[in-house]
Order: C-alpha cells, then structure tokens, then sequence
C-alpha cells in the first residue's frame, strides 16, 4: 500500500548499463541516462545536463524522459514547511541545491533539443510563479505566457499541462488583485478537463494507456470543482458550493481509475498528501446541510464500495438511521452486487492435477490471485498471502485460489515447495488472464458467493480491503 509520496523515483538499473543490441553492440540503457540525471541534478549542473539530454535526444524514450520531468525532477519544487525543511537538509544546503535545480530547469527549457524544451517548460512557468507570487504584475505576465503557449491545444495530458495549469493557479488564486485572471484559467483549464474524450473512456473497452488517462483527467476535474467550491463556501454561497462538490464526488476516482492509479503524483502536488477521493468531502457537506438522510446514505454507500476503510461510519449511518429496514448485513451484500458482473467461467489445474471449476465454488467468497514465478512483487508479497491463506482456510464462507501464469507446473511446483508455501495453484491455460483482464501482476479479485467480479485496486492494502469488504 502507497502510504507516503515517493521523492525519488528509480527506474530498475539492472545489475549493468550494456545491452547487447541485434549486432552485439554495447549500448547504454535509458535508466543509466535516467539515474544518472537522478544523482546529478543536485550536485552538478554541467552533469545533469549531459545525461538528460542523451535521455532526450532519443524520441523512444520520449515516456521516459517525461516520468524524469515530471513524476521526480519536479518534485524538487514542490514547496515545504520549514520543519520538513529541516528535517530532510541543513537549510543552507537546501538552497544550494534548489539553485541548481532551477539553472538546470533554466537550460533545459531554452535547450536545442525540442523535446527537453518541450518537456520542462511547464514545470519553468510554476516554478516562475513560485518566485514572483508576491509581484501581481510578474505574476500576470507569467499566467498569460502560460495560457497563450501552454493552453493553445486540447492536449493538456501530456507533459502534466493541466497539472501546472492548477498549480499556478493555486499561486495566484492568494493574490486579490488577480481575481479575474484566476478565474479565466481555471474557466479554461475547466473545460479542457470536462469535453475530453478520456473523461468518459468505456471502462470494458479501454486500452490501459486510455484508462490511465482517463484516471487522471476524471481526478484533476474532482480536484478543480473541489477547488471551485472551497472558494464558494468561504463566500458562503452554499447551495452553489454543493453543485461543484456534486461534481466532485461523481469524479472521484472510481475502482477503475484506482486501479491504474494514473493520477498518482498529481494528487501529491496538488493536495499534498494521499487523498483519492472527495467523495468524504461532498458527505460531510451533506452532513451539514441537508436533511435528506437517503442521499447521505447512497453517497455513503457508493464511497465505501469504492474503499470499504469507510464501511464502518457507513453501518453506524445505517443502523441510526434506517434501522427498521432490513439488516446492514443484507443491505451489503445486495448493494455490493448490484454494480457488478458476473464472473467469466473457468476450469483449471491445479499443480497437483486436481481439477478445479469455478462453478463449483459458488456459494462461498473466493479470492482470485494472478502471479508468476517470474514475478518479483508476486514472490515478495507471498510470505503474506501465506499468511492470510492459513489465517482464514477453514472458514466455510471464503475462499483462495491463486493462478499461476506463463510458467509451467514444474518450476511452480517447485518454487511452492522450496518456499514452504502451501496456498492453492492453479496453472493458466492461457486464456484465463485474457477472460478477466489482468494488465499487471500481482492482480486479485473477489468473486461474491452470487458469481459477481469485483477488481482489487491495485493502490490498496489488500488484505484490509478483502477484511472490510467482506467482515471477515
């Protein structure tokens, strides 16, 4: 489980920096550029830029260099209290280093190579903003060379444009004397975000690249209408204030966007700290005011099937509220099915033979587990899926199975018995992964005892999530 947000951002390295192409030429990897940058960046400027730019001047490795830009190399900028100041440098040698990374941030942005220019500018505009917020005439210059070289073209994805977008705009939203232009970059940042085709992208159709768009377009538009109507409640204009709220819970990232997490940094730089979703905060304005006790409920209900730590404050609304109607049990389990589909059908075996047939399994919970041999996050999350396979195997209402995909039973079978583990295998036929659309392993999913699917986001604890979500 992410708990805390990731300052630096390593690629695998690999135990050396040469490949061997299709001609037996040694080549440098990207990670060494990608690395080495990482290390440079707050020593040496002269460094720094040598390795970027190889980065750069390669256009494969275009993804790459913006995960560098704007995932890490950003981060730098990133404004901290003092006593977080204090505790991650001396302060004298924080300066030193910001000053570095803002002559190499300088370089980059007026830099030959198109791409590097392309890539940092951004980032250039929000760390101006930074140094000028109290200098309102510095201040609009830099937004409006933001909006007319920024914010031309609908794209606003890549390079993190629409996240810049935002940050500057928290800069100067302080300043009383840029009211208006405040207003007309979140107006055009708004509708960059909200007539986007990757809003609204067919969760069962998508391409992951699609989905991990369409999680962060769907959580910049629930940040921006939270932003919208946290101005409009410190006005006191309430019942307006409501409607972005609305907005805000409806596009909270959903089990989908979770899954893909594609808004991850985003939520870092923009609310500085993990929160996934408004949802909590359109309840608690419910809360507040409203008295319809109903709406409160189904906001409650769709904001812990979505993440089940908010069962419990859920059950107790219930149980106050609604206690003459059937018991918070039933009511549960019929809303957790509801929104689902069933479950694709399978037969499969296990690495002992057996035949294992999901129809069989009907009646009971069952937690699926896609994995491999050839895994490293399968293999270091087994000692706890071991764990919690002995904690819970003679429940009569649960159970685990676990698929082992492109391996073979015999490297299976003996990677389970050098481990000492004895949860339940089964071999891929190859096709399996594809019915349930695994993108990336280790995958889980819980089948409820009525053959419905329910993805496991890949962002969450999951032995917690299957806990609440089941009440085991």
């Amino acid at each position: 489980m992410m708990k805390h947000f990731i300052w630096i951002v390593i690629l695998p390295s690999f135990f050396s920096v040469w490949a061997q192409d299709a001609t037996d030429k040694p080549t440098v990897s990207p990670n060494f550029y990608f690395n080495n940058f990482q290390d440079y960046h707050g020593k040496n400027v002269d460094s720094a830029m040598y390795y970027i730019r190889l980065l750069a001047v390669n256009d494969n490795y275009g993804s790459m260099l913006e995960r560098l830009i704007h995932d890490s190399f950003a981060q730098s900028f990133r404004k901290i209290s003092e006593g977080e100041r204090r505790n991650l440098l001396q302060e004298k040698e924080f300066k030193r280093k910001l000053a570095l990374r803002r002559q190499i941030l300088n370089l980059m942005t007026t830099d030959s190579i198109q791409s590097l220019a392309a890539v940092s500018t951004p980032v250039y505009y929000w760390v101006q903003a930074q140094q000028y917020e109290n200098d309102a005439s510095r201040l609009e210059e830099i937004t409006n060379g933001f909006i007319m070289n920024q914010l031309s073209a609908d794209d606003i994805y890549h390079n993190r444009v629409g996240r810049y977008a935002l940050l500057i705009h928290q800069v100067i939203s302080r300043n009383d004397s840029l009211n208006v232009l405040s207003d007309r970059l979140l107006g055009i940042v708004f509708d960059k975000l909200k007539w986007n085709p990757a809003l609204h992208a067919d969760t069962d159709t998508g391409s992951p690249e699609i989905l991990t768009q369409r999680s962060w377009f769907r959580y910049l538009f629930a940040y921006l209408n939270y932003a919208l109507a946290s101005q409009l409640l410190e006005k006191e204009n309430v019942e307006e204030a409501g409607k972005y709220l609305l907005a805000a819970s409806d596009y909270s990232p959903d089990s989908v966007d979770r899954g893909s997490l594609g808004y991850f940094y985003d939520m870092h730089f923009l609310v500085g700290k993990e929160k996934h979703t408004f949802q909590d905060d359109y309840i608690n304005y419910l809360k507040q005011y409203s008295s319809d006790k109903a709406n409160i409920l189904d906001r409650l209900l769709v904001l812990s099937l979505t993440d089940p730590t908010f069962k419990k404050e859920l059950e107790a609304y219930y149980i106050s509220n609604f206690s003459k109607r059937e018991s918070f049990a039933i009511f549960w389990r019929t809303s957790i099915n509801q929104g689902l589909k069933n479950a694709p059908s399978f037969t499969l075996r296990k690495i002992n033979r057996e035949k294992f047939s999901l129809k069989e399994k009907q009646g009971k919970w069952l937690l699926l587990d896609f994995w491999g041999t050839w895994c490293g996050p399968c293999r270091q999350e087994h000692p706890d899926l071991q764990k919690f396979y002995m904690e819970y195997v003679n429940r009569p209402d649960f159970e685990l199975l676990t698929i082992a995909c492109n391996d073979n039973n015999a490297k299976v079978k003996n990677y389970m018995q050098e481990k000492g583990y004895n949860f339940p295998v089964v071999m891929s036929d190859n096709k399996v992964e594809n019915l349930y659309r695994v993108r990336s392993y280790p995958s889980k999913f819980l089948i409820t005892p009525e053959g419905n699917l329910l993805a496991i986001p890949l962002s969450v604890d999951w032995v917690s999530f299957i806990q609440n979500y089941i009440g085991l």
